[in-house]
């Protein structure tokens, strides 16, 4: 893009409205959709290629519902209010 180091760049509320407008006007899917085709062409995306997501906090969470409550030291309402992300 040739910008300065110092280069503020862009406002963020700039995204906002983008996204805003995206959304607005139906249109969410068909980026989506250029994207993939961008990436594909780009070698990024294999067409039939093997699917791979990071599932640590998946693996976390399911580390801590198979240890009994009494192993976790603390009260059944503790555990069942805290967020599992």
């Amino acid at each position: 893009m040739g910008l300065d180091l110092t280069d503020p760049g862009f406002d963020f509320s700039v995204l906002s409205e983008f996204r805003s407008r995206l959304v607005e006007s139906a249109k969410e899917s068909l980026l989506l959709q250029k994207l993939i085709e961008g990436c594909k062409e780009r070698g990024y995306l294999r067409v039939r290629g093997r699917q791979r997501t990071d599932s640590t906090h998946v693996l976390g969470s399911l580390r801590l519902l198979s240890k009994p409550l009494s192993q976790l030291g603390v009260g059944n309402a503790e555990v069942l209010s805290r967020p599992t992300f």
